[in-house]
This record gives C-alpha cells, sequence and structure tokens, in this order.
C-alpha cells in the first residue's frame, strides 16, 4: 500500500522525463521546478544512499533527498549536460522532472475592486 502511494505521489510530483522543448514559462506554469529531477533506481537495486552518493560525486549533482522505503531513488538538482549519462545509467529505471505540489491550493489574487466602496459617514463623538 505504501508503494502505491508513493507511486501516485511521484506521478503527481512530476512527469517521465522526456526531451522537450517546452520554455521555462511552460515549466512554471506547470510547477515544474527548473533543473530539479527524482531519479528512480530499479527495485532490485541496493545500498540506494552509496549510489545516490556515487552518482552525485561522478555527475556533479545536488543531493535534495534520497528514497529507500517506498521507492528507491533520489532527487537532485542535475546539471542539463548530466540527464543523458544518468539516463542511460543500467541501475535508473526512469528520471521525471520534480514539481512543486501543495497541501492547499493557493488563494486566487485579489485585485482592485471595480468601484469605490462607499463608505459610511465619519461618526461625530460627543464631548462633554
Amino acid at each position: 500500500m505504501k508503494k502505491f502511494l508513493w507511486v501516485i505521489i511521484l506521478s503527481m510530483a512530476g512527469v517521465f522525463f522526456t526531451t522537450s522543448d517546452s520554455s521555462a514559462f511552460t515549466d512554471l506554469a506547470n510547477n515544474i521546478v527548473p533543473g530539479r529531477y527524482i531519479v528512480v533506481f530499479h527495485d532490485t537495486l541496493s545500498n540506494i544512499p552509496d549510489v545516490a552518493n556515487e552518482m552525485a560525486e561522478n555527475h556533479g549533482l545536488s543531493l535534495k533527498h534520497i528514497y529507500t522505503v517506498a521507492i528507491k531513488g533520489f532527487s537532485a538538482t542535475i546539471p542539463i549536460q548530466s540527464l543523458n549519462a544518468i539516463k542511460d545509467d543500467s541501475r535508473v529505471k526512469y528520471i521525471a522532472a520534480d514539481k512543486a505540489v501543495y497541501a492547499m491550493p493557493k488563494p486566487p489574487d485579489v485585485g482592485p475592486p471595480d468601484k469605490e466602496e462607499e463608505l459610511p459617514p465619519p461618526q461625530e463623538i460627543p464631548t462633554a
């Protein structure tokens, strides 16, 4: 059950790595965090922290999180020139773009009112 939940969470958190020509504006609109990816290893791989650290050292990655329970893998900032080498690593099942997710929807922006609100007339305070 935990594994199923993580698959759902990762599906919401990222899209499978593909090469595309989408602009940074489109990425931001889709909540994609530029340069951040989730690397998922094959289930048969063991010693995930060591493998993640080795890949970080060899490819100049900045590790963010290492996943060892529901999935095996890590999230990191990955230089664009290292993506293909990581994707082609036989230990890697897939790479997903990292996305920002929110527990609650962001409130809509409140713009200026259509017309000025009418304020009640000022009240006079009696003085003795």
